[in-house]
């Protein structure tokens, strides 16, 4: 997935995820790969298999148990590094090391087999080149805990599971893909990829979070968190969850920068295909990224978040004292609610918006009343006084209510943008269709302030001072939408700048 942010830029803004000073004591880089031993064979120094007999060992441990250990003090300590080689992990119930901890990792009580939170101050790097998956079995918990870690880096790890189902799955039609929780054995499946509270200064680079049977991250509480080149994907209930409790507001910058939430509320199935797809009507969720009330600032660049079962980025909680929230130089789209709905200062910039909210329609288990869920509405916005929310340069098409709703009192900048209408499915489907609006505002004053755009093909027709003209985008087909324009367009000098995310 190609940026637009040079990788000079994107290094400078990384939080210090390294432990220094005297608190630290000696640094150690431990090892762990497939042949290697347990802990009394190895003692984990050295990246080499078990050589078939003796006790510690200047050889790997040969499942990342041994270092975090369960439910028990980790063998690794700030500033520490664990270097995992290539190949397959099974994380919980049945792993290696898990026979030592018998009161934790039982049959009736197999969810709870977790490895002890990442001690702060530690780096897990993978092989680079052939990440190593860690999978996620027995209906465990999450595969790797952050609660309580600062200063951590992941790098170059796939964390999934192995099953095609989702937990809980219940949907009206089409395929019900449960996953087996009161039964033992339950299965190759994890509910969670990451679970993380009270963290601060966490780096995830190259990070693939994905085919998790109901969350990719659970996150709250947290502070500076950036994610670079990272997937979390077709996780069956949400992508990103912020919602922890009652206390799950953040703090500080939290980036996702080149990285990619597509796909949750679906079933991951193994030759790539998505099946079971499901979202609120049902019972489920289907968000890309949703939070509890919280602050800090979100900035997105450069990402792709698609084809999720409800709301794409929905950061409407954003509502704290200086929340705010950046959407820039990326692909927002196909998602079955609204694409983007967030709240008091916004910049939404340069991006490419597609609100096709029914695009789930022919996927069976997915209830037509959650296609385009909350009217649809390419951009909900919920404006604050005193408070800006900027539009800029972007190209928005849709079929869903209307491109842009507002509400509430506050100042909303448009300009530079192509906004193209279609017919409102929902109307279509109820037998009297009718174009998309382009604005719609509810309660509130609004200050409005708009600048040269491209409004076309919506319910209230040409706008006063505004280009009114087919945009003659390269091809206008949801399903194969590709916004740059054909050299005879109106709309040159409008709309998305740059397109290196395509």
């Amino acid at each position: 997935m190609a940026g637009l942010v040079s990788e000079n830029s994107v290094e400078s803004v990384s939080p210090a995820h390294l432990c220094s000073g005297p608190s630290c004591g000696a640094s150690y880089t431990h090892f762990v790969r497939p042949d290697g031993g347990d802990a009394n064979q190895c003692n984990g120094t050295k990246n080499l298999p078990y050589p078939g007999q003796g006790s510690n060992q200047n050889c790997a441990w040969k499942s990342l148990t041994y270092a975090l250990s369960i439910k028990q003090t980790p063998r690794v300590s700030a500033g520490d590094k664990i270097y995992v080689e290539s190949g397959t992990y099974k994380i919980g119930y049945g792993q290696p090391g898990a026979e030592t901890n018998l009161s934790v990792c039982t049959e009736g009580a197999t969810y709870d087999c977790m490895m002890s939170a990442v001690p702060s101050g530690v780096t897990i790097e993978g092989n680079c080149s052939d990440l190593p998956k860690l999978l996620g079995v027995e209906r465990l918990s999450a595969v790797l805990d952050l609660r309580g870690s600062s200063n951590v880096t992941l790098k170059c790890l796939e964390i999934t599971d192995n099953a095609e189902c989702i937990e809980f799955h219940n949907t009206i039609a089409g395929p019900k893909m449960l996953c087996v929780r009161d039964i033992f054995p339950h299965g190759e499946w994890a509910s969670a990829g990451i679970t993380a509270a009270d963290s601060e200064n966490v780096f995830l680079d190259h990070v693939n979070v994905h085919g998790l049977a109901h969350t990719g991250i659970s996150a709250g509480r947290i502070q500076d968190w950036t994610i670079k080149n990272t997937n979390i994907d077709s996780n069956g209930w949400v992508g990103w969850n912020g919602d922890i409790g009652a206390d799950s507001s953040n703090s500080g910058f939290i980036r996702f920068l080149k990285s990619s939430i597509q796909w949750n509320g679906c079933v991951e199935m193994k030759d790539g295909s998505h099946q079971g797809c499901w979202a609120q009507q049902a019972g489920g969720y289907g968000d890309g990224i949703g939070t509890a009330a919280t602050g800090g600032s979100w900035i997105f660049e450069s990402s792709v978040v698609a084809y999720n079962t409800s709301d794409g980025i929905d950061l409407l909680y954003v509502k704290n004292a200086g929340g705010n929230v950046t959407v820039k130089d990326s692909k927002v789209g196909h998602n079955a609610g609204n694409q983007i709905k967030t709240r008091q200062n916004a910049v939404i910039e340069n991006n490419v918006i597609i609100g096709d909210c029914a695009f789930h329609e022919n996927y069976p288990s997915m209830d037509s009343v959650d296609l385009c869920r909350a009217a649809g509405n390419t951009l909900s916005l919920s404006l604050s006084a005193d408070e800006t929310i900027l539009l800029k340069n972007n190209t928005i098409t849709g079929e869903g209510d209307c491109l842009i709703l507002t509400d509430g009192s506050g100042h909303l900048s448009v300009s530079g943008n192509i906004f193209d209408g279609r017919t409102d499915w929902r109307s279509q489907a109820s037998g009297a269709p009718e174009l998309t609006c382009y604005h719609y505002h509810m309660g509130g004053v609004l200050e409005k302030k708009t600048e040269t755009n491209l409004i076309y093909n919506v319910k209230e027709g040409c706008q006063a001072g505004q280009l009114c003209a087919d945009p003659k985008f390269t091809n206008s087909i949801f399903e194969l939408f590709n916004p740059l324009l054909q050299p005879a367009s109106p709309a040159v000098g409008l709309g998305v700048i740059t397109m290196a995310i395509y």
